[in-house]
């Protein structure tokens, strides 16, 4: 049995600790499915955590890998939710591909894209013409519509020597009937051709979320990452030396945590808890 004093005394050391980390906060970076809503569900608890938000003033910027909405029609379908934000609060992985290909490429040119409509308006916000005559890069996101043609294109132009690039190398994602291939598929399948492996702007790498503390005048350490996924989202902040705090709410399931190389320094069933937690605290 248990000593109730050292369950008291443990507990009360977890609180401190949590205290301590939690105070280093001033911004967020939040990641959207699975943590502010599932599929197109918003989770219960989200209009706690943006009243939170609200009350406390601290940033917060959203950081998505999906490639396939521009920020301002994901801006359109977080307000269906409730989250009052602008486009210039949100950074999608197309969007920071954009910035990685005029920062490669000033001089603009021409990039074949396998993707969507977030991706081609990204790439043509920053001088790109897209299409397949020559181009400098191939920018490779989630395309639903994917076929044969679209990897042997994209395939014979990374051969021919344009640069490969992947807005995020994502596994998949959960749907009502399931889990449907995310852009890592489409990755994988021109990668399978070429043999060569690409630059990835998304996460995990660490570009958007040095990007979101810099939009938000902070530096990584006094910013947390929160996210439900510990190989992208945890891993990320570990890149970008920030706070990882992991929602169960998502992908990840408790009883991952004890195989992945990937530590949240965090861990809640979801935003709700979180707040919870946070304003016992302070």
């Amino acid at each position: 049995m248990k000593n109730p004093f050292i369950q008291h005394l443990m507990a009360m050391i977890d609180r401190d600790n949590k205290a301590r980390i939690l105070k280093k906060i001033h911004g967020l970076v939040v990641d959207l499915d699975g943590v502010l809503h599932v599929g197109t569900e918003p989770v219960e608890s989200l209009p706690a955590f943006l009243d939170f938000l609200d009350r406390r003033a601290i940033w917060t910027t959203y950081v998505t890998n999906n490639s396939t909405l521009t920020p301002e029609a994901l801006a359109e379908r977080l307000s269906d939710f409730g989250v009052d934000t602008g486009s210039s609060q949100i950074i999608t992985s197309a969007t920071a591909t954009a910035r990685y290909l005029s920062s490669e490429f000033p001089n603009g040119g021409s990039v074949l894209v396998v993707g969507e409509g977030g991706l081609i308006q990204a790439v043509k916000s920053v001088g790109f013409e897209i299409g397949d005559s020559k181009p400098k890069a191939v920018a490779v996101g989630l395309d639903r519509q994917i076929n044969y043609q679209k990897i042997s294109n994209a395939a014979s132009a990374i051969f021919a020597g344009a640069s490969f690039i992947a807005c995020n190398i994502d596994s998949g994602a959960l749907t009502a009937g399931g889990i449907s291939p995310g852009a890592g598929a489409m990755v994988a399948a021109i990668q399978a051709v070429v043999q060569v492996a690409p630059v990835v702007i998304g996460k995990p790498e660490a570009t958007m979320f040095l990007e979101a503390a810099d939009r938000m005048g902070l530096k990584p350490d006094e910013c947390a990452a929160i996210g439900d996924r510990l190989d992208i989202d945890i891993a990320c902040a570990e890149s970008a030396g920030m706070l990882g705090i992991l929602v169960l709410s998502g992908m990840t399931k408790l009883d991952r945590l004890q195989d992945s190389p990937h530590r949240p320094d965090l861990v809640y069933a979801d935003i709700g808890e979180m707040v919870s937690c946070w304003e016992t605290i302070f």
